[in-house]
């Protein structure tokens, strides 16, 4: 639902800061992030792939080789509202979404992060479970200040 994917995102967004402190990005790889769900929007920059991975790893949804950790994802996805059934369908989504990027196929992980992240977009579209980007980006400037 729309409801429990905005309780993702925003979460998700909470190690944006300190990631782009360590990584050194400038302000526009946070406009991305915020830009990211409006419908249409392509995330190109490579830089806000390496952040989302950075984000993923801080939120402990990685294993060590990169890849999507279920476990963590699945009680991710549960604790912020997702039944059994759909955290289960996020975990395919990514999955499938990291089956069409395979690691084997680009040796540049930030980039497969933008390709993971736009397919697995695509696909909560579709499911129109996209959250709403006004209130979105309303609370997470509000959170951040």
């Amino acid at each position: 639902s729309k409801d429990v994917m905005h309780q993702m995102a925003l979460k998700f967004g909470k190690p944006i800061k300190l990631c782009q402190q360590e990584l050194g990005a400038d302000d526009s790889v946070v406009k991305e992030f915020l830009d990211f769900w409006k419908d249409g929007y392509v995330m190109k920059d490579r830089q806000t792939g390496c952040m989302l991975i950075c984000m993923a790893m801080k939120l402990e949804l990685l294993d060590s080789a990169m890849e999507i950790h279920h476990g963590s994802t699945f009680a991710f996805a549960k604790a912020h509202g997702a039944d059994e059934a759909m955290a289960q369908q996020i975990i395919d989504i990514v999955h499938g979404c990291t089956t069409t990027y395979p690691a084997a196929e680009t040796n540049d992980p930030c980039q497969r992060a933008v390709n993971v992240a736009m397919c697995f977009k695509a696909d909560v579209h579709k499911l129109n479970w996209a959250p709403d980007v006004e209130l979105l980006v309303a609370d997470f400037l509000a959170e951040s200040q």
